[in-house]
């Protein structure tokens, strides 16, 4: 997501992430416009709201896979009720086929759900409704006495319960019924920062090799590697 800075230089790094991710076969997901903050209410602001033609410009410049568009959503709690662009979402669907993503999902209504999926949305992110789960399982462990496992648990399920009262929300018993689990993914630290990169470079080694160079690297490598491309927030993404 380089959608915060330069338009240009969004388009130029996120081209180099889509040849890097395709050559492993990974796809990318990219972001313009800007998806403001709820905390600030900057999501209001429509002049900086995607345009079909930005949209365009974007995918054919970068080859991305899905593209996250700003049409009046924001991260964070909102604190009044959004007002979603849905004309500018039809839009940009009717001149491109990349499958379009919303971010700031939490907080909108089932209508809001309902018009953006029928209108082109093929993705949705609900980010801040978990974390307020989460949240909600933090308190009740302190409340208990939990140990930090246990209270880990808590936490755990508390965010399920959450993605299951969204899917209720959203689809049919028969489909419900074919949901085998819920995954709740962890926060990504130090040491599986390390293991990233080594598994990036050991892929690294075995391409160089193709050319007739050779690579060692050792763990103090692999550690200020990690170090550099370890983020609190970010996780692995500087890396």
């Amino acid at each position: 997501d380089g959608s915060a800075g330069d338009a240009e230089q969004n388009i130029k790094d996120t081209a180099n992430i889509v040849k890097i991710a395709h050559s492993f076969g990974a796809t990318v997901e990219g972001e313009i416009g800007h998806v403001g903050e709820a905390s600030t209410c900057d999501n209001a602001v429509s002049d900086k709201y995607t345009t079909p033609q930005e949209a365009i410009d974007f995918i054919e410049k970068t080859g991305v896979d899905a593209l996250a568009i700003a049409i009046g959503t924001a991260h964070g709690a909102y604190k009044e009720k959004p007002c979603l662009d849905l004309e500018r979402l039809k839009q940009i669907r009717a001149k491109v086929d990349t499958p379009l993503v919303l971010h700031g999902g939490s907080g909108l209504s089932d209508d809001d759900f309902r018009n953006t999926i029928k209108y082109g949305i093929a993705k949705v992110n609900i980010f801040t409704d978990l974390c307020l789960a989460g949240v909600d399982g933090v308190k009740e462990g302190l409340e208990k006495d939990s140990g930090y496992l246990e209270m880990r648990n808590m936490k755990v399920e508390k965010i399920k319960e959450a993605v299951m009262g969204e899917l209720k929300n959203a689809f049919r018993p028969e489909f419900l019924n074919r949901v085998d689990d819920i995954i709740v993914f962890r926060k990504l630290q130090k040491d599986d920062i390390a293991e990233i990169a080594k598994r990036m470079l050991s892929n690294l080694k075995k391409r160089v090799a193709t050319l007739e160079i050779n690579i060692e690297f050792d763990d103090e490598a692999v550690s200020k590697i990690a170090d550099a491309g370890f983020d609190p927030v970010y996780g692995a993404r500087p890396l």
